[in-house]
């Protein structure tokens, strides 16, 4: 009788760790664009989702129902410089990924970049940098699972 219970017991944690979703995990951004460089990184934060986002003494506050977390953002962002050039044209959702692509406003270049799927609104904002480039900060959640992530946006 113990031999089948410590069998089932096996089986059935084995069960468990196999339906597991992974946990996720840190990621590069590399946008696809022909006139600009876009490079930047993403990571899971401690959120089930990201309902809005806000700037408090220079740091990016990610705020989910009651709860709230707090990320720096890169080097050189100057925060009270926000730019709105910068605008969500067109996003593809594909299995584990969705891709945006974002125009400016005035010159009209775009990038595309991948980031994990996402079932809510993409958030962002974009801050110049003092090396002359901008910086895109973006938040989403998936499935209970959220992210903060940012790119650099420079000429090419």
């Amino acid at each position: 009788m113990l031999v089948r219970r410590v069998a089932a017991l096996v089986v059935s944690i084995c069960f468990l760790i196999a339906c597991a979703r992974p946990a996720a995990q840190p990621g590069a951004i590399t946008g696809a664009s022909k006139t600009k460089a876009v490079r930047g990184e993403y990571a899971p934060v401690t959120l089930a989702e990201v309902d809005r986002v806000s700037i408090e003494g220079g740091r990016l506050v990610l705020h989910g129902g009651a709860a709230r977390v707090t990320v720096d953002l890169p080097a050189g962002v100057d925060t009270s410089q926000p730019t709105r050039n910068w605008a969500l044209t067109t996003d593809t959702s594909a299995g584990s990924q969705t891709s945006y692509t974002f125009t400016h406003a005035e010159s009209l270049d775009d990038f595309t970049i991948e980031l994990p799927a996402t079932d809510r609104e993409l958030r962002y904002g974009v801050f110049k940098n003092g090396s002359g480039a901008e910086v895109m900060a973006l938040a989403w959640s998936n499935e209970g699972k959220s992210y903060f992530g940012w790119v650099s946006i420079t000429a090419r």
